[in-house]
């Protein structure tokens, strides 16, 4: 079995170019980057990106959101040789470090037909912002759809190919889809799999593009459309 990697990426830095590097010598697998509308000024960090082996950058014209980068990705990965049996998202703002994005690789080509999840234990320093907003979506997915999971909104997870279709489907442009995606893979009956991972967050997580505010009214709005209105308006297809 074998895997891609999928990373979307926002006015990302040279830190990013550093990782895809790792991963690139460490591993055979194709390597997407996603450049979600990026300022001009992030240009050499993507030509940079552009000239790793194996590693493909495709490039939103416009800022879409993180949802939006992860479907272009999909699609992409959707359209490579059959071999492929799953795909391995992660963050660009060097939260995910290449040990933890090897390790849950490696159990996803094992299992393909699963969904593995790179779970932090939030143990150590964390930004007040992550933690509650962790905890509080914890704890609606368990009470309101039986999702239990420690970690609802790692961006780390090995995802199975014949999800993809699904995914691609989600018509959302922003982490609300990161959210769907875990409700699919419940309705669906594919097994999610937690694993520990590193919790690491540099300069209080400032590389983060998560909006407390706007961006949890919309995960929070998604998920009561999904508890209280007929689960066929959400119909993954």
């Amino acid at each position: 079995m074998s895997f891609a990697i999928l990373i979307p990426a926002y006015k990302p830095d040279q830190r990013l170019a550093h990782l895809v590097e790792q991963l690139s010598s460490a591993c055979p697998a194709p390597i997407v980057i996603v450049n979600d509308g990026s300022p001009a000024e992030h240009a050499p960090v993507f030509a940079a990106l552009d000239a790793i082996p194996r590693v493909t950058v495709l490039t939103h014209p416009a800022n879409q959101g993180k949802g939006a980068a992860l479907r272009t990705g999909f699609r992409f990965i959707d359209s490579l040789p059959g071999e492929i049996s799953c795909v391995v998202t992660a963050d660009a703002d060097g939260q995910h470090s290449v040990k933890d994005i090897l390790a849950v690789a490696e159990i996803a080509a094992q299992q393909p037909e699963a969904m593995i999840i790179g779970s932090r234990r939030f143990d150590k320093d964390v930004p007040p912002r992550s933690m509650f907003g962790n905890t509080v979506t914890r704890w609606v997915m368990r009470l309101f759809f039986g999702v239990k999971l420690w970690d609802t909104q790692t961006g780390l997870r090995g995802i199975p190919r014949l999800l993809l279709p699904a995914l691609i489907e989600i018509p959302y442009d922003h982490y609300e889809l990161e959210v769907m995606m875990l409700l699919i893979a419940q309705r669906r009956s594919v097994a999610m799999i937690e694993i520990p991972i590193e919790t690491i967050y540099i300069e209080g997580n400032r590389g983060s593009h998560f909006k407390p505010l706007r961006d949890s009214v919309r995960v929070y709005w998604v998920l009561f459309r999904y508890a209280f209105s007929s689960k066929d308006t959400f119909d993954d297809r």
